[in-house]
């Protein structure tokens, strides 16, 4: 698989469009954009939501070809993902984009935790898991 691009269009009248696209070709993907168009644009969401959902569907494609499965294949005939492959989008979802590192996660006892200010997770990968499913 190629790699995914996000491509900004802005209109003589102001108007702001991302597509994603393959890198190398400057193409379109067929779904993730007529998925993007009306459920996304067409609810007059901003254009950081757009990327926003652009950038998980990144994820989704990065791990549809990482574990070598056709996702748009299944889906049209009807086949879910199994119980694995769900873990391994989770677990794909929890990687950087850049360079698939896992995030270093700081772990502390319980009594060292006393005085810490109480943290959330990183919205990013929160953002990602909830787009992807």
């Amino acid at each position: 698989m190629d790699a995914l691009a996000t491509k900004h269009i802005v209109s003589s009248n102001g108007e702001r469009l991302k597509l994603l696209v393959s890198r190398s070709s400057g193409i379109p993907l067929c779904y993730p954009n007529l998925y993007i168009t009306p459920q996304i644009r067409g609810r007059s969401k901003s254009i950081a939501t757009t990327q926003s959902f652009i950038t998980s569907m990144k994820v989704l494609y990065s791990w549809n070809h990482e574990f070598s499965i056709d996702l748009e294949g299944r889906w049209a005939c009807g086949k879910w993902l199994t119980v694995w492959e769900i873990d391994s989008l989770r677990d794909h979802c929890s990687f950087a984009l850049k360079g698939n590192t896992i995030r270093p996660v700081e772990v502390l006892h319980l009594k060292q935790a006393q005085g810490h200010e109480p943290r959330t997770v990183d919205m990013r990968w929160s953002n990602r898991l909830t787009h992807s499913s």
